[in-house]
């Protein structure tokens, strides 16, 4: 049934549970089992809330396609919470949605095209984008990645001076640059998520 990236331990197999990114959909069919699978989620959770002590409220591994562990985050607090009434992680789950939407260090949506007059994506890592000049609104980006990992990737060259130089000094880098195709491509299995995150908020 895989295993999560907020612990060190793989969840039982109590549930069936569709992948979406990281995230699961819930299909438990009694409710020992879905307060069984909220035990699963609320550790996961706090392990993340234990390191989030950063203005942003985050606590995500920023490895490849940090958006969309970030989204999962968002999706397994919100699930949490409508499973056991507990709004302990809500903070942590809108820090997150909040993040996505451009509450970052550079100011960006991870979002193309969202809002419409907001700071997202003019140049990401996409063909469709850079030669038919084609903006793929509502796609999420793959999301900033430690400096670490930025720097020893083969085949990365960004094409234009770095617009958010005095932002990418720290331990975390991202480009709006078509070259860079780890920060800035958009990711299918993520804008999946980000959806199924969306659908469920427009339900409150």
């Amino acid at each position: 049934m895989g295993s999560s990236w907020t612990t060190p331990h793989a969840p039982a197999s109590t549930c069936r549970r569709p992948a979406v990114g990281p995230t699961r959909r819930t299909t438990c069919s009694t409710s020992q089992e879905r307060l069984k699978l909220a035990g699963y989620y609320r550790d996961g959770l706090a392990a993340v809330a234990k390191k989030a002590d950063n203005g942003f409220h985050m606590g995500v591994p920023f490895i490849w396609c940090s958006s969309n562990l970030i989204t999962s985050l968002a999706v397994t607090a919100l699930q949490y919470r409508r499973i056991t009434g507990d709004n302990t992680y809500r903070g942590l789950e809108q820090s997150a949605i909040d993040w996505l939407f451009g509450t970052n260090p550079w100011g960006v949506s991870m979002v193309i095209g969202v809002p419409a007059d907001g700071n997202f994506a003019r140049d990401p890592h996409a063909v469709i984008s850079v030669k038919l000049k084609y903006q793929l609104d509502g796609a999420l980006l793959d999301g900033p990645v430690y400096s670490s990992i930025f720097k020893n990737l083969a085949g990365v060259a960004l094409t234009k001076p770095d617009a958010y130089t005095k932002w990418n000094t720290g331990h975390i880098v991202y480009h709006d640059d078509w070259g860079d195709y780890s920060t800035n491509e958009p990711i299918m299995d993520g804008s999946v998520n980000l959806l199924y995150l969306l659908s469920w908020l427009e339900r409150r």
